[in-house]
């Protein structure tokens, strides 16, 4: 279970605990050797966003052995973020590996985090909500190829926030790295004008 800093708990797995990581590429990749399957497909491959989670027992045992820490971390402190953004991308690299593995040609995609305002530059992605707040690298994911297919969720609003669309997928095309990108628009926000008009700018896209 995922535990903040008060000690409460959440009822998600924490993916820096080695048996939650085990666990979940067994139960994703299961499905491969049973069913003619083309693709997998990940959701909510991240911490929570409403507090700082990641302090189960287990997971900050590691963290204080890798970083020789004897206290719990600080909810600022940059190594604290480090090793939870190292270990959702481990999570994610596990399971492309044994899914690849039990069947090759499968296609692996995740539901990515794109929330606020696009970033301009790799060093802006830093401080974005993906990279910052749920600690989900997708970017690196995409260059080192543990993505076969990126689904940023771009649900905006075209009325007040269509300059957030038009940035984040300027900066999700230009970082595809040979892999596939997919926008996610929502057109339960939209009428179907301004829906329409999304799905127009994302396919004019250069």
């Amino acid at each position: 279970m995922q535990v903040n800093a008060q000690g409460q708990t959440l009822s998600a797995f924490d993916p820096a605990h080695p048996g939650v990581q085990r666990y979940l590429a067994d139960v994703i990749t299961d499905p491969l050797r049973h069913h003619d399957l083309v693709g997998i497909h990940l959701d909510y491959i991240r911490y929570d966003e409403t507090g700082n989670y990641g302090g189960n027992p287990v997971s900050l045992a590691r963290f204080g052995r890798q970083e020789l820490r004897a206290t719990r971390p600080a909810a600022n402190d940059a190594a604290w973020a480090d090793f939870r953004r190292r270990n959702v991308t481990q999570l994610v690299r596990q399971i492309y590996l044994r899914s690849i593995e039990a069947k090759p040609r499968v296609q692996v995609s995740a539901a990515l985090i794109s929330w606020g305002n696009g970033p301009l530059t790799d060093a802006g992605f830093r401080s974005t909500d993906a990279d910052a707040t749920v600690f989900q690298d997708w970017r690196a994911w995409m260059e080192e190829g543990i993505l076969d297919l990126a689904m940023p969720m771009h649900y905006f609003r075209d009325v007040s926030n269509a300059a957030f669309l038009d940035r984040w997928t300027a900066f999700a095309r230009d970082r595809v790295f040979r892999r596939g990108y997919l926008p996610g628009l929502a057109p339960y926000l939209n009428p179907i004008a301004d829906s329409l008009n999304q799905v127009r700018r994302t396919l004019a896209a250069p």
